[in-house]
């Protein structure tokens, strides 16, 4: 490779840096590459150099092996700072940096000059649980990029491709989510898993959330236990917000998430707790599970109207309520609390007129 000056050019002087080391056997040592050096080619040395005026000089030399240098050096050095728990936590920022680079590398690179990723990364997790952690994290981070980012940094032909091989190759990855939601007990690697979990619920195949154990596990093993309820929720708020493409297919464990998700909360919400007075006095993990759940309804409500038998249907059985005029529901209270306000607010986006007509007169009654 010819030789490069990096002058008086921060970000040049670290692309020379990492370059010059980049093949060195092993992990980076502390004469390699140092926390500031590292932070800045988080910040963009990787991708200016890969598409920025200097590609002339790579396009001197070897640029395949240049760019895979620089990947491995990019994953070793996220191996060595996540191969311990102290470690991880102690270069928690630096590790987020470094992990936006990998992602920004996959999407130029996977999975055409990289089609054993998955296969690496899953080999990865079980080799350390700090390891499997952060591994998590890139995996929710490269979900966000090609599913929720992707329209406006790759082209639709790029981003088909990814979601193509994402599709076909998340059974891997979702048998180790559910390995890990099964058996782990460290509260930092489950709650990781959760919130890759909560970026995967609005695009993988109904079938991994409905012909799974998925719903039941998260619902019995996470929703009553406070550091994991809020991302718990927000999960079964995604699901419950899935269209299921106007198949009557998932109808019946659709109402019987519904159902059990709100008996689930009635065992650790009193029923006879006054939301009102209680909510503003609460801590702020409490007053965002009340959010949460707000949300959970609503999202539910707004999709699946006509999934039958719902509890609130005027023509369907009452699953929540005894009668119109005499109901039991331990949940009245809280419903009334968190539906009414949000029907009269913006009663136009949650749901039909009558409708709401229908539950705010019920509630009201019981009220």
């Amino acid at each position: 490779m010819y030789a490069m000056n990096p002058g008086s050019d921060p970000l040049a002087a670290t692309k020379f840096h990492v370059l010059t080391n980049v093949n060195r056997p092993g992990p980076p040592s502390s004469g390699q590459c140092d926390h500031d050096e590292m932070e800045s080619l988080a910040q963009g040395a990787v991708p200016r150099y890969a598409a920025g005026p200097d590609r002339a000089i790579l396009s001197r030399g070897p640029r395949a092996d240049i760019e895979i240098g620089i990947r491995n050096f990019v994953v070793q050095y996220i191996l060595q700072i996540s191969g311990s728990e102290e470690s991880l936590k102690a270069q928690r920022t630096l590790l987020n940096k470094l992990n936006l680079v990998l992602v920004s590398v996959l999407k130029q690179e996977w999975p055409h000059n990289w089609p054993t990723f998955i296969n690496e990364i899953i080999s990865a997790c079980r080799t350390s649980l700090s390891i499997c952690e952060n591994n998590m994290i890139i995996l929710g981070l490269l979900s966000e990029e090609v599913f929720d980012y992707s329209a406006e940094q790759m082209t639709s032909a790029k981003t088909r491709n990814l979601k193509t091989v994402m599709c076909a190759e998340f059974s891997q990855i979702f048998q180790l989510c559910q390995e890990i939601l099964n058996t782990a007990d460290q509260p930092s690697l489950i709650k990781a898993t959760l919130e890759t979990l909560l970026r995967f619920c609005n695009w993988i195949p109904l079938g991994y959330i409905f012909e799974t154990p998925l719903i039941e596990t998260l619902r019995t093993r996470f929703l009553e236990a406070p550091e994991f309820r809020n991302v718990t929720l927000q999960c079964l708020t995604e699901i419950g917000g899935l269209q299921t493409g106007g198949v009557n297919t998932y109808d019946e464990q659709l109402v019987k998430m519904f159902t059990e998700v709100l008996t689930t909360i009635s065992n650790f919400i009193p029923l006879s707790l006054d939301l009102k007075t209680t909510y503003p006095q609460s801590n702020s993990r409490d007053q965002e599970f009340i959010q949460n759940l707000a949300l959970f309804l609503c999202n539910f409500f707004g999709m699946h109207l006509n999934v039958g038998p719902l509890p609130f249907s005027p023509s369907a059985p009452p699953l929540l309520f005894s009668s119109p005029s005499s109901p039991s529901s331990p949940f009245l209270p809280l419903l009334h609390l968190l539906l009414a306000p949000l029907f009269q607010t913006c009663p136009l986006v949650l749901c039909p007129r009558e409708y709401r007509a229908s539950l705010t007169d019920r509630t009201m009654v019981a009220h």
